[in-house]
């Protein structure tokens, strides 16, 4: 569900090409009406979106193997690891 949900939340139109724009989108939007409930969607699409906003290229090591997933981390644990990473890189630096 991940997948589609980003892709949906990158998905732009390209050009004038609002039919090909319009068909995507739906065939995106029919695969997410996927069994659950309005929350268990939204609070897959706000991890989505937390993810999708990360620096690549930061958290690249944390990052990608969370993309080959079915089921992505959820964004307050994501959030506390992500800031535990950080912590350890700047003590690294610091001991330099």
């Amino acid at each position: 569900m991940y997948s589609i949900i980003t892709r949906l939340l990158k998905l732009k139109q390209v050009k004038n090409d609002l039919v090909t724009y319009n068909k995507t989108f739906n065939e995106l939007l029919a695969d997410l009406n996927q069994p659950g409930t309005p929350s268990e969607i939204l609070k897959k699409v706000i991890n989505a979106l937390y993810i999708i906003g990360l620096d690549k290229e930061q958290f690249k090591d944390i990052l990608t193997p969370i993309y080959g997933k079915e089921d992505w981390v959820e964004r307050d644990v994501l959030s506390k690891e992500l800031s535990l990473y950080c912590t350890q890189c700047s003590v690294t630096k610091f001991n330099r």
